[in-house]
């Protein structure tokens, strides 16, 4: 729940100038309501939530899609490699695509074998370790300019 909210919120400042504050204000008191319920009546606590974990990649992933929508529609000439926003939401970008199959599956594939288990979740933080590095990157260019 934390992670989507900080994630909508940067991306609600990202597109300040396109869509309404309050959308994402919105956005972020459904999602956190869904995760309560799914807790609550759906999926266990002691289970990996799937459901919030996919719901949560295909809106972030929607987002990153629009952000790079919007990068090619601008009329002014950019160096992207230099634009702090472009490496972040390119950790985000490649991390939650990547995980979405994982977090969509996890509960129903990953109890019948140790080995695939184990597999899965070195490619999970596989995938966190870019997700770092890009958003590392993101953070020195924002430092140097």
């Amino acid at each position: 729940m934390i992670e989507f909210t900080t994630i909508m919120l940067f991306y609600q400042y990202i597109f300040k100038d396109y869509i309404a504050k309050s959308r994402f204000w919105i956005l972020i008191a459904v999602f956190l309501i869904f995760c309560l319920l799914n807790a609550t009546y759906i999926q266990k606590w002691t289970i990996f939530n799937t459901y919030p974990r996919t719901l949560e990649s295909i809106i972030v992933i929607g987002s990153s899609l629009y952000y790079y929508y919007k990068i090619t529609k601008q009329s002014l000439y950019i160096q992207i490699e230099k634009s702090p926003v472009f490496w972040i939401n390119t950790a985000f970008f490649i991390y939650f695509s990547g995980s979405f199959l994982l977090f969509t599956v996890s509960n129903y594939i990953l109890p019948y074998s140790f080995e695939f288990n184990m597999m899965v979740w070195q490619f999970h933080a596989f995938l966190s370790i870019i997700k770092d590095i890009l958003i590392f990157i993101g953070l020195w260019q924002y430092r140097k300019a």
